[in-house]
């Protein structure tokens, strides 16, 4: 369920090798249908996915977007009838709810993020945070990227603390 950082994470997986199934309207899956959820929930109740990678859309979270839709003392939202604060909030939760189930069975998942997105500041990603799950902040020049900007994943999936950290390749950023 993606946005291009983990789109093209799959590419990376793939080019290992390794099988991707891809979630997303991008493939024809809406997942603001309940039928695509509960595909999702019986995906993660039987085991079939290894990684799971959620990246909701960070529109309505984003502090770039004017007007504001959210606030980081409203991260919930300041107008909460907009269809797009809407959207985004439920996916996020339906993102943190799945990341629940994967710990609960043994899986592995995170959720990705712009850094200064207030989705993490969100009631049900602050829960996330107190029960097991951790954060990795990073800029994505540190792994080629020609822009500095920062990215955040929440899971239970331990990183490196090499994977974690601010600028470090030393060059001009776009």
């Amino acid at each position: 369920f993606a946005g291009s950082a983990v789109s093209n994470l799959g590419l990376a997986f793939e080019g290992r090798g390794l099988r991707v199934l891809r979630i997303g309207l991008a493939v024809g899956v809406d997942l603001m249908q309940s039928a695509a959820r509960l595909g999702v929930i019986g995906l993660i109740l039987r085991r079939v996915v290894r990684v799971w990678p959620f990246s909701p859309p960070c529109t309505t979270f984003s502090i770039l977007r004017r007007p504001r839709a959210r606030s980081i003392t409203n991260p919930a939202a300041v107008g909460p009838t907009d269809p797009a604060v809407l959207r985004d909030t439920s996916l996020a939760r339906f993102s943190v709810f799945c990341l629940h189930l994967i710990h609960h069975h043994g899986q592995l998942g995170f959720l990705e993020q712009p850094g200064p997105s207030v989705m993490r500041r969100l009631a049900v990603v602050q829960r996330l945070l107190g029960s097991g799950f951790s954060e990795s902040r990073f800029a994505i020049c540190r792994f080629g990227s020609p822009f500095l900007k920062w990215s955040s994943w929440i899971g239970n999936v331990q990183l490196s603390s090499a994977f974690s950290g601010g600028c470090g390749c030393g060059g001009e950023h776009l």
